[in-house]
């Protein structure tokens, strides 16, 4: 009997561990790599979080500089700036942006004109936590 309770332990423990260390896409999704946003419209609304209440009060921010680059590409392109809010959003549409395969990234800027690291939409505390991009099509 007390063989048996091992046995049955070990099983179990083995088959936990297939699970666990397998691939299996069904239960744990793949991921591997950053999560593709597709966006099928002629334009799309990029939010993004912050902490409102201590920007102002520390006075750390003066406003959002928002950037981009091709999916792949290391090199960050100025898109936009955007005054501080408790929603901070920014509408990319055809006018400003062409259909492509992009990374976004997001800074802050104080009322002394220092630029903080940017915040890249591939950080690993981005969310979902393996980052994201967009694949935007008419």
């Amino acid at each position: 009997m007390f063989s048996r309770k091992i046995l049955f332990y070990v099983f179990i423990l083995v088959i936990f561990s297939i699970i666990l260390f397998s691939s299996c896409n069904v239960l744990f999704g793949n991921n591997t790599g950053p999560f593709e946003i597709s966006v099928y419209d002629e334009s799309f609304l990029l939010s993004w979080d912050h902490n409102y209440n201590k920007l102002i009060n520390d006075g750390l921010s003066d406003y959002y500089r928002v950037y981009y680059r091709e999916h792949g590409r290391l090199t960050w392109t100025f898109l936009s700036e955007s005054s501080i809010s408790d929603t901070p959003q920014l509408l990319i549409s055809n006018s400003i942006l062409d259909f492509g395969i992009y990374d976004f990234a997001v800074s802050y800027v104080d009322e002394k004109g220092f630029e903080t690291e940017m915040h890249s939409s591939l950080d690993s505390t981005a969310k979902p936590a393996v980052g994201w991009y967009v694949n935007w099509t008419p």
